[in-house]
């Protein structure tokens, strides 16, 4: 990725952008756009990056599991998270209270719950890493079903197929195992 320092505006998509080219962002950025940049995990130098960003959009990232950077940014107008297990209540209070544009919803709320559920359901503090992977892929495997028909013909995005139709196309059941495991504390791309 090469930037200039004259660049306000940047959006990726289906790229291998990872935490190392964000580095190289240039702070004159004020929009930046993420979609399935599965290779980004760590945004938590972004305020410092980019201080002047107004717009950020985060869509189908699923390793991108620590938003508490968006409280560090003073100039943000716009956030747009999809498909993101990571939105609390707490965030949503934080963005509406302070005047800023989002997308999140209840059901954006309710399908990040039902991964906290999952993971308190089939995790315990005393599991190693190798059980705790075998626990996710194990629950994965026994409680949802690769359904390309009612996927297909939907919009959906892949946890909101998984959690309403019981199963998904195969990007689905990747984006749901992938959620888990970083859940659980396990580092997966």
């Amino acid at each position: 990725y090469d930037f200039t320092e004259s660049q306000t505006s940047f959006s990726t998509y289906h790229s291998h952008f990872s935490d190392d080219d964000l580095r190289r962002v240039p702070e004159t950025m004020e929009s930046l756009s993420f979609d399935y940049a599965f290779y980004l995990s760590d945004l938590s130098e972004l305020p410092e990056l980019c201080p002047n960003l107004k717009r950020l959009s985060i869509d189908n990232c699923p390793s991108v599991d620590d938003l508490s950077f968006i409280y560090r940014m003073p100039n943000l107008e716009y956030v747009s998270l999809n498909d993101c297990a990571y939105v609390t209540p707490e965030l949503f209070l934080y963005l509406e209270s302070n005047g800023i544009e989002h997308n999140i919803t209840q059901a954006d709320l309710d399908a990040a719950q039902k991964v906290d559920e999952i993971i308190a359901e089939i995790i315990t503090d005393d599991m190693s890493d190798e059980e705790k992977i075998q626990a996710i892929t194990l629950y994965v495997i026994n409680n949802y079903k690769y359904r390309v028909s009612k996927v297909m013909e939907s919009n959906q995005e892949p946890l909101e197929s998984m959690f309403e139709n019981k199963g998904g196309v195969c990007a689905s059941y990747a984006y749901l195992t992938n959620v888990l495991l970083r859940k659980a504390g396990i580092t997966s791309y």
